[in-house]
C-alpha cells in the first residue's frame, strides 16, 4: 500500500479538529463519493475528479484503512420536485 496525497487528505477529514468544517462542507461521516470530492477538489470539480475520488477510496476499503457501507436515503432533485426517490448510496467511514 502507498500512501499517496490524496489517500492522507481524505483521512484527515476524519479528525476531531476538522469536524465542524467538514460537517459543514459535506455532512457528517460516513461519506459519499461527492462529498469528499467536494472536500477535496471545491465547489469546481470535473467528472474524472468524481472517478478518482471513487478508486482512491476503494483502494482504501482494500487496504483496509477505510469500510464500505451501502445505505438507502431520500436523494431530491429541486428541478422535477415531488417526493424524491430512494436511492442506495455508497458511503466510506473510518474501520471501526
Amino acid at each position: 500500500m502507498r500512501m499517496t496525497r490524496h489517500k492522507k487528505q481524505i483521512l484527515e477529514l476524519y479528525k476531531p479538529e476538522y469536524r465542524d468544517w467538514v460537517r459543514v462542507e459535506a455532512g457528517d461521516p460516513p461519506f459519499d463519493v461527492r462529498g469528499v470530492t467536494v472536500l477535496l477538489y471545491g465547489s469546481e470539480y470535473q467528472r474524472y475528479h468524481i472517478e478518482a475520488t471513487r478508486r482512491t477510496l476503494n483502494a482504501m476499503v482494500r487496504d483496509k484503512l477505510l469500510e464500505r457501507v451501502k445505505v438507502r436515503e431520500p436523494r431530491f432533485d429541486v428541478r422535477i420536485g415531488g417526493d424524491g426517490a430512494h436511492c442506495t448510496v455508497i458511503r466510506y467511514g473510518l474501520v471501526r
